[in-house]
């Protein structure tokens, strides 16, 4: 059993140190780092900034613009003032309606721009109303009611249609 054993623990050795030797071309393809293919560098564009001149419109588009951003606001303070209404949603939408109606006064000319302040007064107090109230969700029916009458007037008298005379 010995010598079986010898010729068998040979004949292994000598196939082991026979791979060792020659090595086995796919173990070593596994191993060895491959070449990197070196890209070539994209040229980086580089625009230059172009400055345009300044748009300047006239007092009628500028009055169009201001009433479409007014009315678009209105639109998102009446559907804000639900029950489940964002306050500081409100209140942007309150700024950005006043900020708007008072753009538009200042196109106007005098007679008009005192009509159009008491309108932003109003909405003011609004907005008063709403940061000093308590409950406010007992108050916010109200208040809809309030701004919807308020915008209705608005529409009636400062629609470009029936003011295009009184613009600067």
């Amino acid at each position: 059993m010995d010598k079986i054993f010898l010729k068998r623990a040979i004949v292994v050795l000598m196939i082991l140190s026979f791979f060792s030797l020659e090595g086995c071309e796919a173990f070593r393809k596994k191993f060895i780092r491959k070449k990197q293919v070196e890209e070539e560098a994209e040229e980086q564009v580089i625009l230059e900034p172009q400055v345009y001149p300044d748009v300047v419109y006239d007092n009628p588009t500028l009055y169009k613009n201001y009433y479409t951003f007014c009315k678009a606001w209105y639109g998102d303070l009446l559907d804000s003032l639900n029950q489940e209404g964002n306050y500081k949603k409100q209140l942007q939408c309150f700024s950005e309606v006043i900020k708007n109606l008072s753009l538009m006064r200042d196109l106007l000319k005098t007679e008009k721009q005192q009509e159009i302040s008491s309108y932003i007064e109003m909405i003011s107090k609004n907005k008063e109303k709403l940061m000093t109230a308590s409950l406010k969700d007992a108050i916010l029916p109200q208040l809809k009611n309030d701004l919807s009458s308020i915008e209705k007037k608005i529409v009636a008298k400062f629609s470009y249609s029936k003011i295009k005379d009184n613009i600067k």
